[in-house]
This record gives C-alpha cells, sequence and structure tokens, in this order.
C-alpha cells in the first residue's frame, strides 16, 4: 500500500499564482542552518523555489531553476548554479557553518564561500519574493521535503550524500514540509495526480476502503501527468474504474486525454443516448446507468478489438480500433479540457497497458493492487 511517509509526497505549483509564504523566517539572521528539499520543474522558465528577500538588488536569498539551471541568488548576484533537467527532481542543500555558505545540488558543492546575512522577516516557497503583494515567477512544478534547521546537518566537504527517504525531525529542526497530506493518490506511484477545482476524497461514499473521488459536475476533476500508460495505436490497454452517479448530463467524461491536437482520446458516458462512448469515432457502447449504484466500468482493447464491459458482461460489440491511446501531455479524469465534468464519485482508476478482460468476468471485490500488475 502506498504511504507517503515511507514513498513520499508533493505540493504542485501551477506556474501562475500559487505560492506560500511565512510570515517570520525560520533562518537566523546570522547562525548556523540548513535548507534543504526537492524540486521538479515542469519547464525551463523561472520559477522561484525558496526565495528570502524583497527585490532582487537588495535583497538577501533566493534559490530559483531557470533556463535549465537550479540557481542560488545572494544578494542579487548569482551564488552558484547546476544544470537540472525539467520533469526531473533535483536535490539541493543551502548551509550556513559559521560564516561559510555552501550550496549543494544533487549532491555535489557548487558553492562555498563566506557571506553576510541571508535572513529577513518572512520566507516564500514555491515563488521568488513578496513584493507589494505580488509573488513574480511562481514555480510551474512540483516541490517537496523542504526543511529548516537551526543547525548545519551535514559536514562541510565537495559533496553530500542524497536522501533516499522522506526528511524526518532532526535535532534543532524548526520547520518541515513533507507535503505528505494529499487525499487523492497514484497508489502505483508512477504519476503526480492533481486535484482541480473543489475536488477531494468523501467519506460519504466509498466503494472499498474509506473513502472515493467526489466529482461535482460543474469545474472538478484531476489531472495526471506522467508517461506511465502509453499503448499507442497497436497496443493492448485496459482502462477502469467505479463510478457512481449522482446526477447525469448528456456528457460526462470518465478518462480523457487533451493534447490540443487531433490525437486526442475520451471515454465517457452519453446519458441522452444511454451508452458509453470512445473517441475518435465516436464507438459507442449501450449502457443505461442509474444514479446512486456503483458500477464497474472496464474498455479493453486487445489485438485491435474495443471491447466494453459494466460489473464484468461485456456490453455493445466489440470493435475494431486503432486510436493513439498515450498518456501525454497528461490525462483527465471527470472532466475533457474545461467541460464535460463527471457528476459523482470514482473509486479505484486504473490504467494497465494490457488488456486485462477478454472475455466475462467477475467484477474486482477488493481494491486492486498498487504492485505487480
Amino acid at each position: 500500500m502506498y504511504d507517503a511517509a515511507v514513498n513520499g509526497a508533493s505540493a504542485y505549483f501551477d506556474g501562475t499564482a500559487d505560492a506560500l509564504s511565512i510570515a517570520a523566517s525560520p533562518i537566523s539572521a546570522s547562525g548556523n542552518f540548513t535548507l534543504e528539499g526537492w524540486v521538479y520543474p515542469n519547464t525551463t522558465s523561472e520559477s522561484g523555489v525558496v526565495g528570502q528577500y524583497q527585490g532582487r538588488s537588495t535583497g538577501r536569498m533566493i534559490i530559483t531553476t531557470n533556463a535549465g539551471l537550479l540557481i542560488f541568488f545572494q544578494n542579487g548576484v548569482t551564488g552558484g548554479q547546476a544544470t537540472v533537467a525539467p520533469k526531473q527532481w533535483a536535490h539541493f542543500v543551502l548551509q550556513r557553518t559559521g560564516s561559510n555558505i555552501a550550496f549543494y545540488v544533487n549532491g555535489t558543492r557548487i558553492l562555498n564561500n563566506s557571506a553576510g546575512n541571508i535572513a529577513q522577516d518572512y520566507l516564500v516557497i514555491g515563488t521568488e519574493d513578496v513584493n507589494s503583494g505580488n509573488y513574480p515567477n511562481t514555480m510551474d512544478g512540483y516541490i517537496s521535503n523542504i526543511r529548516i534547521t537551526s543547525s548545519a546537518v551535514y559536514s562541510e566537504g565537495t559533496s553530500i550524500t542524497v536522501p533516499t527517504a522522506p526528511y524526518t525531525t532532526v535535532t534543532n529542526t524548526n520547520f518541515l514540509l513533507n507535503m505528505a497530506d494529499g487525499q487523492a493518490i497514484d497508489s502505483a506511484a508512477q504519476n503526480n495526480l492533481t486535484l482541480v477545482g473543489t475536488a477531494k476524497t468523501s467519506t460519504a461514499q466509498k466503494k472499498f476502503g474509506t473513502a472515493s473521488l467526489l466529482l461535482d459536475g460543474n469545474s472538478d476533476g484531476a489531472i495526471l501527468n506522467g508517461d506511465s500508460f502509453n499503448a499507442g495505436t497497436a497496443g493492448d490497454f485496459t482502462i477502469e474504474l467505479f463510478a457512481r452517479f449522482v446526477a447525469q448530463q448528456d456528457y460526462m467524461a470518465l478518462v480523457t486525454n487533451w493534447a490540443n491536437g487531433n490525437n486526442d482520446w475520451y471515454w465517457g458516458y452519453y446519458a441522452a443516448n444511454d451508452e458509453l462512448r470512445f473517441y475518435p469515432g465516436p464507438k459507442s457502447f449501450s449502457f443505461s446507468a442509474s444514479n446512486d449504484t456503483w458500477y464497474h466500468i472496464a474498455l479493453v482493447r486487445t489485438q485491435g478489438s474495443l471491447k466494453c464491459f459494466v460489473d464484468g458482461t461485456q456490453v455493445g460489440s466489440t470493435q475494431s480500433d486503432a486510436t493513439d491511446v498515450h498518456h501525454s501531455p497528461y490525462i483527465l479524469l471527470g472532466k475533457h479540457g474545461n467541460g464535460e465534468y463527471f457528476n459523482g464519485y470514482m473509486d479505484e482508476i486504473r490504467l494497465s497497458n494490457f488488456a486485462r478482460y477478454t472475455s466475462n468476468f467477475t467484477a474486482p471485490s477488493e481494491p486492486f493492487l498498487d504492485k505487480g500488475q
């Protein structure tokens, strides 16, 4: 079972207005400290990771990504930088020992010099600073495990050992942000899952366990960022989930891809015609859903043949299919673009790069395994 305390977790910043601000910075004015964490930039655009200054010309400290670099600025001057690739995790440590500042990226020291104060009366995460209420160059990506201690955690040297587990509290820890309280997670730990709108888990209904994903039919959904699901035009695949409708409208997306091009694919329910539909095509499968009832719904392609199953029984006819089923740039749950929102609950959503079902079967009676197939 996925456990954020063991496997780690992160916070997503959308690059527009997301940021965290701490009124009283836990970094001391002149004493020893260690600031460390992880960052996953989505792009090469300038994105603030951690800042403690107001205006670069008079400021004290900033860690930011820009043009494929992770950069430490001190008093407006580049103090050290290292190459970091977009869509990859990078580990960083900024540490002051006595009067010396050291900056490490992925375990390698790239700065080692004497430094003055870098303290100020606030700290921001996911942006560069707070200037007249604005948050410039906000992070487009993910940040995880920000820890600040009022002592030097690492021995001075040319390298440090990069952590392999989430941070815990150590001596003199005065700030720890593990981002480990995410509600809906990818139990296979292969994708970053972002909830949209007021999407949330709810204990009011669940197929298994203690909760399910609640979507309100107006603006809610979820985004899967990753590349683990990619069947192409000829590969086998399975898209399955448990769905419980609260209210129905003409089109309600279940699982879709939105690439702003001709290769988009879409799997949803068309209530007006009592059928499940897969686009492009469309390819339709007759099914009349009732509200307030859990259904196991599976779409399977096996050797170029597309089949749909509801509660283990095939509905509609088998149809040939060569749709380019891919993950890029992301997969949407319960929405398509900015519309066709699903109204109800979802549970046990699973995407597989093989055909799990080729004929009628017994619908799952327990949660899906998070390891193996």
